[in-house]
């Protein structure tokens, strides 16, 4: 088992285990010591190279559904890469990232690249409030990152989210379904678990994440497509979420037609637009 595996699952169990007045400063630690780890394996400076795992097509569908003169938070900033490319999108963006060797290597890319309009901030997803004022940005996205909070930490992160947002902003939120996973290091080392064990603490299903969201003020959701398979796609197309949920739903009948499953899987991954 690499390092870096071992350490997550360690840091999993004790981020699951302590309460949470203990567990931003876990978090900080956690993911700090993790990312020094990887990083030792992906040692490219290259900023195409440096997406950290976020998909360049799902970055530029990002950039369909921006404006000029949007307002952007990002949250979990990882390497810098989405504040690189959608800076030229947008008025401005602040992206915050609570992994230091992660924040120190976004802070240099947005300097290396003499990108003015981006900030870097090393927080986390709990501190929005502090950090912000009401209504101060157009759009939040987050990519890979409500499932790597504690339940709790997400309601709590979701509702400063919407707090931070303007009146008829939105909140765009890239992460796995549940109902496919696990999807984080634990499919790779335990193939046949069921249940994460790594850093995603908090895989969840669109029906989850939408009534999560509904409750907290969120009043209108779409999901939109994240891939450019094909040449003809030049926009990017959103459509209802409740279509997403209802294909979620035919996945889960669709238990033993493995070749349904797998058309699927392609539009289960949640990929949601929430807005205020």
């Amino acid at each position: 088992m690499d390092p870096w595996t071992k350490a997550e699952f360690e840091y999993a169990k004790k981020l699951k285990e302590c309460s949470a007045d203990k567990r931003k400063a876990l978090y900080a630690e956690a993911y700090g010591t993790v990312s020094a780890l990887h990083n030792v394996a992906r040692k490219n400076k290259d900023p195409e190279k440096r997406t950290a795992g976020t998909s360049p097509k799902l970055v530029k569908r990002l950039a369909k559904i921006c404006s000029r003169s949007d307002r952007i938070l990002e949250v979990g900033a990882g390497r810098g890469y989405t504040c690189m490319k959608l800076a030229a999108h947008v008025e401005s963006m602040v992206g915050i990232e609570v992994s230091e060797p992660s924040f120190n290597e976004a802070k240099n890319l947005v300097r290396d690249q003499g990108l003015e309009n981006v900030q870097i901030l090393h927080s986390s997803a709990q501190d929005l409030t502090t950090l912000f004022n009401p209504e101060s940005f157009d759009k939040v996205i987050s990519i890979d990152v409500i499932e790597h909070l504690h339940p709790d930490d997400a309601h709590d992160h979701i509702e400063q989210v919407y707090r931070v947002l303007k009146p008829g902003g939105c909140y765009i939120v890239h992460t796995p379904n549940r109902i496919n996973g696990p999807h984080d290091v634990t499919s790779v080392v335990y193939p046949e678990s069921r249940e994460p064990i790594g850093f995603h603490l908090n895989e969840v299903t669109y029906s989850e994440l939408k009534r999560q969201m509904n409750n907290i003020g969120f009043n209108r959701f779409k999901s939109f497509l994240a891939f450019n398979r094909y040449g003809f796609i030049a926009n990017a197309i959103c459509y209802p979420a409740l279509i997403s949920i209802f294909l979620e739903r035919l996945y889960k009948s669709a238990e033993s037609i493995t070749l349904a499953r797998k058309i699927l899987s392609h539009f289960i991954g949640i990929k949601l637009i929430a807005y205020k």
